[in-house]
């Protein structure tokens, strides 16, 4: 198990997630508890291969249905694990699990924001597709945005799509060249448009470079519309 977990990390992943989602002989609860019983006593390469195996298997089992039983406790538990998994990597520059079995794919407007990468990081790519599904508690989130705020403070993004009302203003300060994009990608009804037009309605007061107005114009014009 332990040579398998170094030199074929996926593959046991997928063995492991097919035990729970296609045999069910084992639950998640129980996976669950085996990694966690295992992962602090393993330092170096044994433990950097235990952690890409467990994201690799939370990865399978929480897209194995379209919508995942986020009321369950176990759902939750792999969900905050896997939240920090893919902090962890960023904060260490590990590329992480880079399979195709989560379907990271993040909103247009992000590619506008720091940290400018390329190719972007599989875990930015993928934490931006898990806040976006609605699948984090609200206690997930608190602690996701305090700890970007804290340790990787230029993954702008994260902080933007995690508290979208204390985001807005970060977006409109610091890339209003991605105000157009978020518009299309995030807002979702005129609620959140006037708070947007307020916010820039301040900016233009200030604004000695004429940046804010074409874009104040812009969003104010009555043909936007909301998907």
């Amino acid at each position: 198990g332990v040579l398998l977990m170094e030199t074929k990390p996926q593959v046991l992943a997928s063995i492991l997630a097919a035990l729970v989602t296609e045999q069910q002989t084992m639950d998640l609860q129980q996976i669950l508890q085996i990694f966690l019983a295992y992962l602090p006593s393993r330092m170096g390469v044994a433990g950097t291969a235990a952690s890409g195996v467990l994201q690799g298997f939370l990865e399978r089992v929480l897209t194995s249905t379209k919508h995942p039983d986020t009321s369950h406790p176990p759902t939750k538990e792999a969900l905050q694990i896997l939240m920090r998994s893919y902090l962890s990597d960023l904060r260490v520059n590990n590329k992480g699990n880079e399979s195709n079995s989560f379907p990271g794919k993040r909103p247009f407007f992000a590619y506008m924001l720091p940290p400018f990468t390329s190719p972007e990081h599989p875990s930015l790519i993928k934490l931006e597709w898990l806040i976006c599904s609605g699948w984090l508690s609200s206690e997930c989130l608190a602690e996701l945005t305090q700890y970007v705020k804290e340790v990787l403070p230029s993954c702008l993004s994260l902080l933007i799509l995690a508290q979208p009302s204390a985001g807005l203003p970060l977006l409109i300060d610091q890339c209003p060249q991605a105000i157009p994009q978020y518009t299309k990608d995030r807002l979702k009804n005129e609620a959140d448009l006037k708070q947007m037009i307020s916010l820039l309605e301040v900016k233009v007061e200030n604004d000695t470079k004429g940046i804010y107005e074409p874009i104040l114009k812009e969003r104010a014009h009555p043909d936007t519309h909301f998907s």
